[in-house]
């Protein structure tokens, strides 16, 4: 199903800006999964934020880029939300 989000992490930063926060997506597109990771400022979205998308051919490469996207990010400081 297109656009379909089959994971998401919610990531938060309180050092050295307080109050960052990072999202980590896989979306189904139409003939591939993406790995989408947003960040910025709580319920903001201006120029200073940044997004990437990486194209996986499966949802287990999506996912597993995924987990490693999480894995980076609680190693550079990142708590996981609940």
């Amino acid at each position: 199903m297109q656009k379909q989000v089959h994971f998401k992490c919610t990531l938060h930063l309180e050092s050295p800006e307080p109050g960052r926060y990072r999202q980590i997506a896989v979306v189904e597109q139409a003939d591939h999964f993406e790995l989408r990771v947003f960040e910025g400022a709580l319920l903001t979205v201006n120029q200073n934020d940044r997004e990437s998308a990486q194209r996986h051919s499966t949802l287990d490469a999506a996912r597993a880029a995924a987990d490693e996207e999480i894995r980076k990010s609680l190693a550079d400081g990142w708590s996981r939300v609940l």
